[in-house]
């Protein structure tokens, strides 16, 4: 009866980051600038999965080696 049985369809479960990995941790992140934080990103995801290619782990994170993915915030900036 245990209701993380595979068998009871649970799939996942959720939880914030900074109960997965503690508070301290997920602001001290705050500080980093995007391409810092980019870059952690992408040593994280080498580790985890070391036979991935570099464009592969680029093309799950949607971006090219080098660029930054803009968001809305940087488009408000550029256009006034």
């Amino acid at each position: 009866n245990d209701p993380l049985t595979p068998s009871r369809g649970v799939i996942a479960i959720y939880c914030t980051p900074e109960h997965l990995w503690g508070y301290d941790y997920v602001t001290g992140a705050y500080k980093e600038s995007a391409d810092d934080s980019g870059q952690r990103i992408i040593r994280h995801m080498q580790e985890i999965y070391p036979i991935a290619t570099e464009k592969q782990i680029y093309d799950i994170l949607g971006v090219k080696a080098g660029e930054r993915k803009t968001t809305k915030r940087d488009h408000k900036k550029d256009t006034g």
